[in-house]
């Protein structure tokens, strides 16, 4: 299971997509100018990062609302064209590696599901878990079908993840940065610190966990046993 923004690649998809979107004149610019305002609060400390995902997920649907889902999925494909530089370099070497040694890899994000979709695609993730948005007859309805917003929602993903491929928590791996992740990371057998922020890289050293950057992402394989 792996986080995909910080994680595997550099910034925030899909905050780079809702700029290209906007920039498309294809999102709302109400609500443009209201995420805009949300990463100010969160800049200033007067938001936090936990109560920012619900608002982000709401304003990323409403901006949406009445748009084709097909033109976004294009849309999608076109913007990851110049975003994929953004991607580690040692991402698909990583997930590569993971499944040489019998794991299976999957992302699991509080992203927007369309573009996280094709990012999960061309670095060999087998699927996805991402923010998904509404849509009745091939059009946005401006709602959220399913998030992956709130606290524990990573964690009751994974769960359900591991029902479903009778996997049994202990013999799988999780990589995140952020303390978001520590839900994820705190169920499996093998978590992973990948490229942490500071409030993950105390608490991964206070629980033993490894922290590994970009860099030397690969050495994870070395640690985890084959399936």
């Amino acid at each position: 299971f792996l986080d995909f923004d910080g994680t595997l690649s550099r910034g925030y998809i899909s905050m780079a997509f809702m700029d290209h979107l906007h920039g498309r004149g294809l999102y709302s610019r109400d609500e443009y100018a209201r995420q805009q305002g949300f990463v100010r609060d969160v800049g200033a400390g007067t938001l936090s990062y936990a109560a920012w995902l619900p608002l982000w997920a709401e304003s990323w649907a409403a901006g949406l609302g009445g748009r084709p889902l097909r033109l976004v999925e294009q849309e999608a494909e076109s913007f990851y064209q110049g975003f994929q530089p953004n991607i580690h370099a040692t991402t698909p070497a990583l997930l590569r590696g993971l499944r040489d040694r019998g794991y299976i890899p999957i992302i699991v994000s509080a992203g927007d599901a369309i573009i996280i979709a094709v990012a999960a695609r061309d670095i060999g993730a087998e699927r996805c878990l991402a923010t998904t948005l509404a849509s009745v007859d091939g059009m946005l309805t401006g709602k959220v079908r399913s998030g992956m917003v709130q606290e524990r929602a990573k964690e009751d993903a994974v769960r359900a993840l591991a029902a479903q491929y009778h996997a049994d928590l202990r013999d799988c791996a999780a990589f995140g940065d952020s303390a978001h992740d520590i839900p994820m990371l705190s169920l499996v057998g093998h978590p992973f610190a990948l490229n942490p922020n500071a409030d993950l890289e105390r608490i991964a050293s206070e629980r033993g966990w490894p922290r590994l950057h970009a860099e030397n992402a690969l050495d994870a394989l070395c640690m985890l046993p084959e399936r």
